[in-house]
């Protein structure tokens, strides 16, 4: 039976997907979860990975194929980590083309100027303490690393999976296309992954797509409280007093005191470093897509046609 790989990108309406359209038992399978997919194919060292073995685990995961059920393999820990600036992406890709056979290979992905402000809104609700400035200029030392803003250019993930599976195999769905026609996207997704169309009364237009970002007015809040608070960015905060901590975090999340003028700098940070960069990536991603990423609010260099997504898949 079909596998169908979704392997991120971040912020790009993942968690949504796994958690409103590839559970629906009556199309979908889901097979490794976030902590299998990690365990299994992600964490283990160079030295250590057992195709065989991960190939076993994923095994045990898939459906029967009896219901011609689509299993669905979802997880963003597969694209990589954005604050090591995705640079094992490439090494998992290679190690599921070792481990799963034909697959079909389904990325999601957002404008870069959108997903630069939710990566950095993310690093902060999960306890980073520098400034947006900081976020993109640290430089860590020899043998550490950080975020990275060329993993914004998709081109290359993609790609490189187009040459593990087949660039036919490949399809990259915008999430602004979620938002806007979400039949739209369901229809292109269904096509490629089944070779049919959604089957009648089957929907996402009316399933909720919640969101939980602060306001940009909060962030400082936020960047303060976690001098206070354990998180997942420090388990070793400057003084722990969680109840703080905690306050903070809530204030953050409901102060929206000059949330217009702290929304339109943040907007203009972001314009300043995304800004002319991406056209060349998001013009060679636009043969992956059946939707014009122009027409999107994308950059995208030169004239490039769109891809024809059909019922022969």
């Amino acid at each position: 039976m079909t596998l169908l790989i979704h392997p991120g990108f971040h912020k790009t309406g993942t968690s949504w997907l796994q958690e409103e359209v590839f559970t629906d038992r009556r199309l979908f399978h889901m097979t490794l979860s976030h902590e299998e997919a990690f365990r299994a194919i992600v964490k283990p060292h160079d030295f250590d990975f057992d195709p065989k073995a991960a190939r076993a685990v994923l095994d045990r995961s898939r459906s029967d194929g009896r219901d011609g059920l689509v299993d669905v393999l979802s997880s963003e820990v597969l694209c990589g980590t954005r604050t090591t600036g995705q640079r094992e992406s490439r090494t998992i890709a290679d190690r599921l083309g070792a481990i799963t056979g034909p697959a079909k290979i389904l990325f999601t992905v957002r404008s870069q100027p959108a997903t630069l402000r939710a990566s950095y809104m993310q690093f902060v609700k999960r306890g980073g303490r520098k400034s947006f400035a900081e976020f993109l200029t640290f430089e860590p030392e020899p043998g550490y690393t950080f975020f990275d803003i060329r993993q914004l250019a998709y081109h290359h993930l993609i790609e490189h999976y187009g040459m593990l599976y087949g660039e036919e195999n490949v399809l990259v769905l915008p999430q602004e296309v979620l938002a806007r026609d979400p039949d739209g996207f369901f229809d292109a997704l269904l096509r490629f992954a089944t070779g049919q169309a959604p089957p009648e009364g089957v929907s996402i237009s009316r399933a909720e797509r919640a969101g939980g970002s602060p306001p940009a007015s909060g962030l400082p809040i936020l960047r303060f409280a976690s001098h206070f608070r354990r998180s997942p960015m420090d388990n070793d905060p400057v003084l722990p007093i969680e109840p703080l901590g905690a306050a903070l975090m809530s204030l953050g999340y409901r102060w929206k005191l000059g949330n217009g003028r702290a929304t339109r700098t943040l907007r203009s940070q972001v314009q300043d470093q995304v800004g002319g960069r991406f056209g060349t990536s998001n013009a060679r991603m636009q043969r992956f897509c059946p939707f014009t990423l122009a027409e999107l609010g994308y950059e995208v260099e030169g004239e490039v046609s769109p891809r024809q997504v059909t019922a022969a898949g």
